[in-house]
């Protein structure tokens, strides 16, 4: 089992390209067979000033974001950051 860095994470999200800001993450699981796993929140803003949000999960094993929710709601983004 491995330590994963915000950097790590942050990395993976300039990739996805788009402006996407990192947020806050932390651990999928409690489990510890899930260690390389992590629920992480971005946002960005638009020209027109509107801010999207994104809920995905980072997997360290592939090194990438995936299952992602996108959405205009803060407060649905919120949601599925406690609960995803």
């Amino acid at each position: 089992m491995r330590f994963i860095t915000k950097e790590e994470i942050k990395k993976a999200i300039e990739e996805v390209k788009g402006g996407w800001q990192y947020k806050a993450d932390r651990p999928f699981s409690d489990h510890h067979g899930d260690w390389y796993l992590r629920v992480v929140s971005a946002e960005r803003v638009w020209d027109n000033g509107m801010k999207e949000y994104v809920t995905w999960v980072y997997n360290a094993s592939v090194g990438g974001l995936g299952e992602g929710r996108y959405t205009f709601s803060k407060e649905i983004a919120e949601e599925d950051y406690r609960t995803k």
